[in-house]
């Protein structure tokens, strides 16, 4: 299998890569560089309500690696020193799903904010190892881990109101469970008035993994900095899920109903998976209750 690094650029600025690397069975661990450009690593855990930072002086001598559970070591975000020697600080993050391309939704994997007026030095493309993704005009990227097969279209066809889900919510969100976490994506990912433009795009990495990229332009954040959001992705499938959406029933009353129910209404798939589905979000929605109860602020958005 042949390892090709996405090499993420916008007009022609290289930005950084993300390079997989140690597969086992459709699962990667995953090293993030920024090459020389500054940085800054938000994270949110489960229902948190603010982004916390790492704090790191000079973040160009450090990269990003995502190690998926191995035996007795849990899933791990770190950052690690570029030395022989190095240093590490892990993202106090305990409820992360492994890098995994078998999973019916895609997986929340990173979102990276690039400032309207960063200036970093010109990608030098190698058409052999680098597989090439180019914000163009957005600034804003969040990243989802997918198995290469996947095509939005027909999971919008199975998953309608989830997939509506994947695309307009913010990739905080599925950590978070609060609608208003990024008000920028509220704000400015739905174009207004003529405006045409890409909402996502499909990166293919290799033979059987790939991104969903949901891209869009905050015209709003400046600055010097790269910032890198990474967020407690275990609940993601649940969030999407039972998240509540509104619908008019017969009577002519909006009723409340969660995102999955909604989708399992429809003529979309078989009956038989209609009721495997129905007992997973079952068992998805007893866990995520358990969580939430042991927070302050939790509920079902």
């Amino acid at each position: 299998m042949q390892f090709q690094k996405v090499s993420i650029i916008k007009n022609e600025i290289d930005i950084g890569r993300i390079i997989p690397f140690n597969p086992s069975e459709g699962e990667y661990d995953f090293k993030i560089s920024f090459s020389e450009n500054d940085y800054e690593v938000n994270f949110f855990t489960f229902l948190s309500v603010l982004p916390e930072k790492i704090e790191i002086s000079d973040t160009i001598s450090w990269e990003i690696t995502y190690h998926r559970s191995a035996r007795l070591k849990p899933t791990v975000i770190h950052l690690k020193e570029k030395s022989s020697n190095p240093k590490y600080k892990t993202l106090p993050l305990k409820r992360l799903k492994d890098p995994s391309i078998h999973n019916e939704f895609p997986i929340p994997f990173m979102k990276i904010e690039i400032p309207s007026n960063f200036k970093g030095k010109k990608y030098k493309p190698k058409v052999k190892e680098h597989v090439i993704f180019d914000m163009e005009a957005a600034n804003v990227a969040e990243f989802y881990l997918t198995h290469i097969n996947f095509d939005f279209d027909l999971f919008a066809k199975k998953w309608p109101t989830i997939s509506l889900k994947l695309m307009v919510s913010s990739f905080e969100f599925f950590a978070t469970n609060d609608l208003l976490t990024d008000k920028y994506k509220l704000k400015y990912f739905m174009p207004t008035g003529d405006e045409i433009r890409t909402f996502a795009k499909m990166i293919i990495v290799n033979k059987d993994m790939g991104f969903f990229v949901n891209i869009y332009k905050n015209p709003e954040f400046f600055g010097e900095k790269i910032i890198v959001t990474f967020i407690e992705n275990e609940f993601a499938d649940a969030l999407m899920g039972l998240s509540q959406i509104g619908y008019e029933n017969n009577q002519g009353r909006v009723e409340m109903l969660s995102a999955y129910k909604e989708d399992l209404r429809r003529d979309t798939m078989s009956k038989k998976e209609k009721q495997k589905w129905e007992y997973r979000f079952n068992k998805m929605q007893q866990r995520l209750e358990r969580e939430i109860k042991r927070n302050p602020r939790g509920s079902f958005q």
